[in-house]
């Protein structure tokens, strides 16, 4: 016998908008723009803000000798 399975799901009707179906978002995220927890304390004593900071604007020599200062 070479029966095939039959599929017996129905397509899901999709034709229709139904409001309020679905996940929904209730609350919002509130980004808030913090400084680092190490900002005071940093392990290896750097302040790795100044030097990003030269970086990025691309002053790579004066981000090399922030890192060196000290």
């Amino acid at each position: 016998m070479t029966d095939q399975p039959i599929n017996m799901t129905r397509p899901l009707d999709l034709t229709h908008e139904k409001r309020n179906v679905g996940p929904q978002r209730i609350q919002r995220p509130i980004y808030a723009d913090l400084l680092p927890t190490c900002n005071n304390a940093c392990p290896a004593g750097e302040n790795i803000q100044a030097w990003l900071t030269h970086a990025q604007a691309g002053r790579f020599k004066e981000a090399w000798q922030s890192l060196t200062e000290n």
